[in-house]
């Protein structure tokens, strides 16, 4: 089955957001929690910090059953 399973993984509790200037984050605070998770990784690949680019992850096959065919038609 794909897709995320959200009582393995729950970015509203999840302790290994805790690190390296991650943070969880819930509805209420999504706006500050994902800029801080971005600027975070951000960090962690050495990019510039940049809070008005996109930044689009991928964990998965390069196949276009897993859709990364579409991936620049939606961006």
């Amino acid at each position: 089955m794909n897709g995320i399973d959200r009582h393995e993984w729950n970015h509203e509790v999840d302790v290994d957001l805790w690190s390296d200037s991650y943070t969880n984050y819930s509805l209420q605070t999504l706006d500050t929690g994902k800029r801080q998770c971005k600027a975070a990784l951000q960090r962690e690949l050495g990019l510039k910090l940049c809070d008005n680019v996109p930044l689009l992850g991928f964990i998965g096959c390069l196949d276009e059953q897993k859709g990364v065919d579409i991936i620049g038609d939606v961006m």
